[in-house]
């Protein structure tokens, strides 16, 4: 971090969670965001740094933010798949998981449960890079006719709101952990709230739970 820059860093709110804009390397405009979530524990870094933030209190409240670069322009933050129309690029590292207490494992599954497309790294024995590379995807289904679900008197499909996708043959371990890497323009709606009012606008990609099967090899 740029600490000489102090002056220019910033935080705003918008309902229950904070964010904050600051200053990397040698920049002198701010040019990292970090999302806080108090409640749940977690940051997450963005890429819409702002220069200022504002937030419009109402029936829903509206978070702004002031360009870091270009002089009287505002954004509205937090509408839309994209970061002032480029593509936003993401990336997820789970925890290590220890199959077997320390001791090598076979894994001949993961199921990952979902939405979305991109990669998923399968980084082993606390390796910093070099795993192997699957595709995911994780995508909703679109409509079809002749699914057997009727709406009036024609079949139809319904869109799901995740995915569950199997991966095999990941081989031998001790600990692994997942990266998953993606690229997003859009967003999609989520379930309505207790099954009433306007569905939730949620990211492209969504990552909900895992599973795994895996064959303990004893003291190794």
């Amino acid at each position: 971090m740029n600490l000489a820059q102090l002056g220019v860093w910033c935080a705003g709110r918008k309902g229950n969670r904070a964010v904050f804009s600051l200053t990397r390397g040698t920049s002198t405009a701010n040019d990292l965001a970090l999302e806080y979530h108090p409640d749940q524990g977690w940051i997450a870094p963005r890429s819409d740094a702002m220069s200022c933030y504002a937030t419009l209190s109402g029936a829903s409240e509206i978070l702004y933010g002031g360009s870091p670069t270009v002089n009287g322009q505002i954004y509205q933050l937090e509408t839309g798949g994209t970061d002032d129309g480029a593509a936003i690029t993401g990336r997820l590292q789970t925890r290590w998981f220890e199959l077997n207490s320390g001791f090598e494992a076979v894994v001949w599954q993961i199921r990952a449960h979902g939405r979305g497309t991109g990669t998923m790294e399968v980084r082993k024995d606390y390796a910093s890079a070099g795993g192997d590379d699957y595709p995911f995807d994780l995508t909703t289904p679109g409509y079809h006719y002749d699914t057997g679900l009727h709406y009036d008197t024609h079949p139809y499909s319904i869109p799901a709101f995740q995915q569950t996708e199997p991966f095999y043959d990941i081989g031998l371990c001790r600990q692994f952990s997942l990266v998953f890497t993606f690229s997003a323009t859009t967003t999609v709606p989520a379930a309505q709230v207790l099954g009433a009012g306007n569905a939730p606008q949620v990211g492209e990609f969504g990552l909900y739970g895992l599973e795994w099967l895996y064959m303990p090899l004893g003291l190794s």
